[in-house]
């Protein structure tokens, strides 16, 4: 069996002490509480490093589809395996306990959230772009830095699937989404020449972006059938 750590990758989420449960990954029967997951494998591995290697792309899958998706960052820790004749029990607890005892300082907001953001089965990996995208779509709402990063992302994207004619038809978006990314984000290319956009156009481009890189996920981990994404899509 494999154990390990539930980490939330925003300081302001909590999974609420009830959040969890039972999960089949591949060939695996996993449990989890707010903090921690065990996975228990149908079949015989050789080894713990072997185990791992068939586990964890699902894990990875799982992170992905919840940042992208439920809007929920989370990632998943190995800690330790244990032999099968011991059934070992998640550790239960939160950090919630933490944010109701009384304090001095500022009080700051925080997202209670029900329950773990349910694995898709039909997610199948994440690909080395798709991980830089969700990565630097998590930057995107510091505001100094929103052009630059877009423009990084949408190069990106061109870099492997071409100009917006190309990317437009192997992503299912439509052109005029990618060339309006193009046009906001452009200045970032040219510091002697910046753009100055107005809060409506920064509000568009970031959830632009946010879309796009849910979108390149999905058609790179084979989600099937996805509606053609366009610029009515994007919601500021």
């Amino acid at each position: 069996m494999l154990r390990y750590t539930i980490a939330r990758e925003s300081p302001l989420d909590v999974f609420a002490p009830e959040a969890g449960g039972t999960y089949l990954l591949g060939d695996f029967d996993c449990i989890a509480d707010p903090v921690t997951l065990i996975a228990r494998p149908r079949g015989h591995y050789t080894s713990e490093y072997e185990a791992r290697l068939a586990l964890e792309p699902h894990l990875q899958s799982w992170s992905a589809k919840a940042e992208l998706v439920d809007r929920i960052p989370m990632s998943f820790h190995f800690v330790e395996s244990e032999s099968a004749d011991r059934l070992p029990q998640p550790s239960g607890g939160d950090g919630i306990d933490a944010v109701r005892r009384p304090r001095s300082d500022p009080v700051t907001l925080i997202r209670v959230i029900e329950d773990l953001p349910a694995p898709d089965p039909h997610w199948h990996g994440e690909s080395p772009l798709a991980r830089d995208l969700r990565l630097r779509a998590r930057t995107l709402a510091d505001d100094s830095s929103l052009p630059a990063v877009a423009y990084a992302m949408y190069d990106a994207i061109r870099a492997k699937y071409g100009g917006p004619g190309r990317a437009a038809t192997s992503l299912g978006v439509s052109t005029g989404l990618l060339e309006q990314v193009s046009k906001l984000s452009g200045g970032a290319k040219d510091p002697a020449n910046p753009i100055t956009l107005s809060d409506q156009q920064r509000a568009w481009l970031l959830q632009a972006m946010r879309a796009l890189a849910r979108r390149v996920a999905e058609v790179e981990a084979g989600i099937a059938a996805l509606p053609t994404l366009t610029q009515a899509d994007i919601r500021q």
